[in-house]
């Protein structure tokens, strides 16, 4: 029998004598501007990181390369998040998942954690957890745990001790049992339950614990629900304490409407002149912003 040709061996097998399409080749500026935004994030400077990765989406949205698009408004959203700019994290996020829905693409549920969140910075507690309740048993495990989180703070925020419960089961479903999370939940119910002492200590214990993971947007949390059982178990002047320690942060954070709140509890509680001086130096350098 003849040999086939190769040519005809080629056909057969569906092959070219093309060389197969390689990726498109990568934006220099692109990635320079991506990685200076992820070290900036990484370094504390959320608002220099949010106008790198500004840069980078303009870079994508140049190229035309959904993908990249994707990721660097997910990037994006993230950074206004930390540099609290909620409204601009919101507008951003569902820029993106217009533009997905433009292509016939699926917004991935990182995308609706991101609003969840974003619409409870800015006070709209019941759409946020309508987002968190759609995704809190999603097959992405982190996706999950940050959604029966979250779900647990708008429970906490309504006094829904039954919700608080049921966001501390969601979280040890998604294998976050024990995690410093679920340790925040189960001091928020020893409160709602009335023991404050046992909050008080669980939520310094956080506090602790997001510190050390350079969580300091949770560790003010932490701090301001170490306030809340001391004061409730009657240690009025640790009850302060914590709450200038907690609006400190937040202050330096950026975060003003928290930061004020927090002072103006530890001005209430203490008569403290020391503690009252640095708590009215906190709420001056505020009014700077």
């Amino acid at each position: 029998m003849r040999a086939i040709a190769p040519l005809l061996v080629c056909v057969l097998a569906a092959c070219s004598s093309a060389p197969p399409p390689s990726p498109p080749p990568t934006d220099a500026q692109m990635q320079q501007a991506a990685r200076a935004g992820q070290a900036d994030l990484t370094l504390g400077r959320p608002h220099e990181a949010v106008d790198q990765y500004r840069r980078a989406l303009q870079r994508a949205e140049m190229r035309d390369d959904l993908s990249e698009i994707v990721d660097y408004g997910y990037d994006l959203a993230i950074a206004l998040l930390d540099d609290n700019r909620p409204e601009e994290a919101l507008k951003t996020v569902r820029g993106i998942n217009a533009e997905l829905v433009r292509r016939n693409a699926q917004s991935p549920p990182s995308f609706t954690l991101i609003e969840a969140v974003a619409l409870y910075r800015i006070g709209s507690r019941t759409d946020a957890d309508r987002l968190a309740a759609s995704i809190e048993y999603s097959s992405e495990p982190d996706i999950a745990t940050r959604a029966c989180f979250l779900r647990g703070l708008i429970a906490d925020d309504r006094s829904d001790l039954a919700g608080l419960e049921e966001a501390s089961r969601c979280l040890a479903a998604a294998g976050s049992a024990g995690s410093t999370d679920s340790q925040e939940l189960s001091a928020r119910i020893s409160l709602e339950r009335g023991d404050a002492k046992a909050a008080e200590t669980a939520a310094r214990d956080v506090a602790d614990r997001r510190r050390e993971s350079r969580d300091y947007r949770g560790m003010a949390r932490a701090l301001a629900l170490a306030g809340a059982a001391a004061s409730k178990s009657g240690s009025v002047a640790a009850a302060a304490n914590y709450y200038l320690r907690a609006g400190r942060s937040a202050g330096a954070q950026g975060d003003v409407e928290h930061a004020r709140q927090w002072i103006a509890a530890a001005l209430s509680l203490s008569h403290d002149p020391e503690l009252r001086s640095e708590a009215q130096r906190v709420l001056a350098d505020l009014d700077k912003r």
